[in-house]
């Protein structure tokens, strides 16, 4: 499982032995989506899925293979995707003709996505409580405006939906960027316009900030949102649990190359250098330890959803890690493991 020059030496009793060297490349993405322990990526338009933690198996071609496994595992080689979506155990992805397609955790296809328009790309959840909701969001292809939809569903038009460039969605919230690149969100307030309350069409956030890139996190009582700006500056507003709730935008982090979030933990990092992570506690931010093996490593960038739960890596490589809690003192402890590839499939 490790990339690179693999060696293994069999030996019998005897004392005759025999020695077998094979060469193990890395698995690496075009494109990368990760969301509740499970990661896909495209790979020359194919789908490709793996489990990372959680339980159950990802969507796979070959049922059985892979099951809570670190190996990605082909889901779907017969369209030319372009845009790919996780959430809570399942993918769909966006092929050339700008149709949506999904599948399951456990299931052998994608399956054709019916009752949407014609989609330019597609959003998802990035949080570890992505299972709580199997909600889709994505871009129309003739007007831009943001439909969502549960998977297997029917496609629903947000409500007087402004043109937007990009979308990022959670459970109970949603933003996306405009095309001046001000946001606007809706769902559960605080959405960032000054006000507590929730909205069922997008309200503009406050400050006339211009971004870059959003990330939205949801944990239990809380849900912020975070935003990239033109001057790399991380800008932060919502619920954050116990600390009061922040109505508009505040300045978190400057000299940002990339942005995500997933519960209340917010990852940074600059670029061709290691991540960052510190919670996210209202006004404050309490900083956090960054796992071995992930400090020396070239960051591209986070996956499409922004979910800092995998990383893309300059050269393409993947790498995909749990948060596993500590009950007593609440300091979380990582671990790093790289996503490594399937060599051959039964």
């Amino acid at each position: 499982s490790t990339a690179g020059v693999n060696q293994v030496r069999a030996s019998t009793v005897e004392g005759s032995q025999a020695d077998f060297e094979s060469t193990g490349e890395a698995f690496k993405v075009d494109q990368l989506a990760s969301a509740w322990g499970m990661g896909c990526g495209l790979v020359s338009g194919a789908v490709w899925c793996w489990n990372f933690s959680g339980p159950g198996d990802p969507p796979s071609r070959n049922p059985g293979w892979g099951q809570l496994s670190r190996a990605p595992t082909l889901v779907d080689d017969t369209h030319e995707f372009i845009d790919l979506a996780v959430m809570g155990g399942a993918v769909c992805a966006l092929d050339i003709q700008h149709t949506v397609w999904c599948a399951r955790s456990g299931e052998q296809s994608l399956v054709l996505q019916s009752g949407l328009p014609l989609m330019r790309s597609i959003a998802s959840s990035p949080d570890g409580f992505g299972f709580l909701s199997d909600e889709l969001c994505g871009l129309a292809e003739a007007d831009s405006t943001a439909w969502c939809w549960v998977y297997g569903g029917a496609g629903v038009q947000l409500p007087r939906s402004p043109a937007f460039i990009k979308l990022w969605m959670d459970p109970g919230i949603a933003c996306g960027l405009r095309v001046d690149s001000t946001a606007a969100c809706w769902g559960s307030g605080p959405l960032g316009d000054g006000t507590t309350g929730a909205s069922d069409t997008a309200v503009a956030v406050s400050g006339g900030h211009r971004f870059l890139e959003l990330a939205l996190g949801v944990a239990v009582g809380s849900a912020g949102a975070c935003g990239r700006t033109t001057t790399r500056e991380i800008w932060c507003w919502g619920s954050s649990g116990s600390s009061p709730d922040v109505l508009t935008p505040i300045f978190l982090e400057s000299n940002s190359y990339g942005v995500g979030m997933t519960d209340n933990v917010i990852a940074s990092y600059s670029f061709g250098q290691s991540m960052n992570q510190w919670w996210w506690l209202g006004a404050t931010k309490s900083v956090m330890r960054v796992g071995r093996g992930l400090e020396d490593l070239p960051v591209k960038g986070f996956s499409t959803n922004n979910s800092p739960s995998c990383v893309h890596l300059v050269d393409r490589q993947v790498y995909c890690w749990d948060i596993m809690w500590d009950q007593t003192s609440r300091i979380p402890t990582e671990t790093y493991s790289p996503v490594q590839p399937v060599r051959s499939l039964p």
